[in-house]
């Protein structure tokens, strides 16, 4: 099981995305958006057994299960390591996952973890804690 990379929900995917940014940025528009100190407001984390994700606009936490294993995928968003604002838990890929709907304030930065569960609710391995904004 590997982690890869995430995917932020606002950073440019492409070379074209990131020469309208920078063009933006010039003009002087979207420059919130496209700040590099500033957390991305949704975020993403893929890997080969899942998907788990936070949408900031209406605070959903969303986990996918996507591999026919022995493990489920479990979302976790936190304030800190040791906070839990919010689980989500796809047990098996058989699904269309679990989605939660959450109500937190509106500027917070929360903490975004993937991990891989088996049947008995266990955590077996956990992805690092990936900055957004709610």
């Amino acid at each position: 099981m590997t982690f890869p990379t995430t995917t932020p929900g606002t950073r440019p995917r492409n070379v074209a995305a990131a020469v309208v940014a920078a063009a933006l940025i010039a003009l002087g528009l979207g420059a919130d958006a496209a700040r590099a100190d500033q957390p991305s407001q949704s975020e993403v984390i893929v890997a080969k057994g899942g998907i788990v994700r936070f949408q900031h606009n209406g605070d959903i936490l969303k986990a996918k299960d996507t591999r026919r294993d022995s493990y489920g995928v479990l979302a976790r968003l936190a304030l800190t390591r040791e906070q839990t604002l919010g689980l989500a838990l796809d047990p098996s890929s058989r699904g269309s996952g679990q989605t939660k709907n959450l109500n937190v304030r509106e500027g917070r930065i929360v903490y975004l973890q993937m991990c891989y569960q088996d049947h008995r609710g266990n955590n077996v391995r956990c992805s690092g804690f990936e900055r957004a904004v709610a």
